[in-house]
């Protein structure tokens, strides 16, 4: 869904949205295992760490077109290359071993059976505003702004900033 609205609603084709989720489940993961904090805190602190990152390369959507997925495509280089290589943090191609099974309010997802279903319940949650953004105003300038920023830029937009929240809002 993020890379569709990038894509498909902002027309930005952006590399390196697999960085802002090995961050935040990277930041989820080792706040689980080496300091023990429940997956109710882990988790939403690693979805702020992802979205950070997006706060710092959203500044790439300054550049279009071939440009602006050069940079992408290096920016998710750079974070691959922190995680690959930085094996005594992260465990390099390992990864952090031993995470333990999500429990949330006190319920423990111990089976596939019950992960599956919550995942499936976030995924209707997540679905659901997603539909309600792409249909907002918010929504509609992004789809102006795809297909002709300059007209969109006249009557009062501001693309860049536009565009800004949405890699923000994607990441």
């Amino acid at each position: 869904l993020s890379a569709d609205l990038l894509l498909g609603h902002a027309g930005l084709f952006s590399l390196c949205h697999a960085a802002f989720f090995s961050v935040a489940a990277y930041t989820t993961a080792i706040l689980q295992v080496r300091y023990q904090v429940p997956t109710a805190l882990a988790a939403p602190v690693g979805i702020l760490m992802g979205t950070s990152l997006g706060l710092l390369f959203g500044l790439s959507v300054r550049t279009r077109g071939v440009y602006f997925i050069l940079v992408t495509l290096a920016m998710g280089y750079v974070i691959w290359g922190i995680g690959y290589r930085w094996a005594s943090f992260t465990g390099g191609d390992s990864g952090v071993t031993n995470v333990p099974v999500p429990s949330i309010g006190g319920f423990t997802l111990s089976t596939m059976l019950e992960y599956y279903y919550f995942v499936l319940a976030v995924l209707l949650l997540v679905m659901f505003v997603y539909h309600r953004l792409i249909r907002s105003p918010f929504g509609l300038a992004l789809r102006g702004i795809k297909s002709g920023e300059a007209r969109m830029r006249s009557l009062g937009f501001s693309p860049p900033r536009h565009l800004y929240t949405a890699f923000i809002v994607s990441s």
